[in-house]
């Protein structure tokens, strides 16, 4: 990937390829191989006469709107970073709760059990933050607060334990690492992906919905705005209340498998049982042999059973 080329074209405006030339030290037949690369990772890099421009796949983020619909957490924006995640935990020393930071590109993005997440230029939203939580505040199941914030802000629904779904389509995803635990204090960075617009052929390949698909006049800024002060709300909630009743009343009503028969994938085995819900640990519900079991995120991955007619 060449990262000195896409931080060039990251403000998405027209640039002569003599210039990028120039600047990059690279050859015609090099710059085009490069561009083709990029587009390969979903960096869409387009011939205009004799320029080149970045085509994101939704107009860029406006920050400015962002730090004011948020006055209170501070707000850093750079369009390519290797991870928010790893920008968060880097700073961490000087951040205050909350503060937020967002690229339009990830090139080392990781989702869930460390696995590469990469999605097109200005296509997602793409977020981390920076939370403490003291010694008598809830750690265990806070990914299950943060999902459903989000399928209840954008109307989707929640699949057990940190994805969102719509239309049973993964739409967005959420990281947590404990990065300090001194004298019970936490500190957290919490990294959350969500599909605003993908191109179709990586939807279809990736069986992946997004905000576009529930709303085509989705504005990436907006949901922002939306989305982030649900999920802090719901984090504070969550923090002091945990998974009492009426989270788990509300977590069920978005439980995109409820009811539903569910494979459970456990190293080389596979069981299969009605999904339930879940319990006050957070703790997945199903129902194998007519006999009510519990499993932690840990444990399993959970698989929606295909039905065969």
């Amino acid at each position: 990937m060449n990262i000195e080329l896409l931080n060039l074209m990251a403000d998405c405006r027209p640039k002569s390829c003599a210039e990028i030339q120039r600047k990059l030290n690279l050859s015609p037949s090099q710059l085009l191989d490069a561009c083709h690369r990029l587009k390969t990772l979903g960096v869409n890099i387009e011939h205009q006469a004799d320029n080149l421009c970045l085509i994101p796949i939704l107009p860029l983020l406006d920050i400015e709107a962002l730090r004011q619909a948020l006055p209170s957490f501070p707000v850093f924006y750079q369009p390519i970073l290797s991870s928010t995640n790893d920008f968060i935990e880097q700073q961490r020393t000087t951040l205050q709760k909350g503060a937020l930071c967002l690229a339009e590109f990830q090139t080392a993005g990781r989702g869930r059990r460390g696995n590469q997440w990469l999605s097109p230029f200005g296509g997602p939203l793409l977020f981390s933050f920076y939370w403490t939580l003291e010694a008598d505040e809830r750690l265990e199941g806070l990914s299950l607060a943060i999902g459903l914030a989000i399928a209840e802000t954008f109307g989707a629904q929640v699949k057990w334990p940190n994805d969102v779904l719509y239309q049973d389509a993964k739409m967005a995803g959420i990281s947590l690492d404990v990065i300090s635990n001194r004298n019970g204090r936490r500190e957290l960075v919490i990294g959350v992906g969500i599909n605003a617009k993908l191109p179709s052929e990586l939807a279809l390949e990736r069986a992946s919905a997004s905000l576009y698909d529930i709303d085509p006049q989705t504005d990436r800024t907006q949901a922002l705005i939306a989305v982030i002060p649900a999920i802090y709300r719901e984090i504070e909630r969550f923090a002091h209340a945990g998974i009492n009743g009426a989270f788990q009343q509300r977590w069920q009503t978005r439980n995109a498998y409820a009811g539903q028969t569910v494979n459970l994938l456990k190293a080389d085995t596979i069981e299969s049982g009605q999904e339930c819900g879940i319990d006050s640990q957070g703790h997945l519900l199903v129902t194998i042999d007519g006999q009510i079991q519990h499993f932690s995120a840990g444990e399993i991955s959970l698989r929606q059973a295909k039905i065969h007619f």
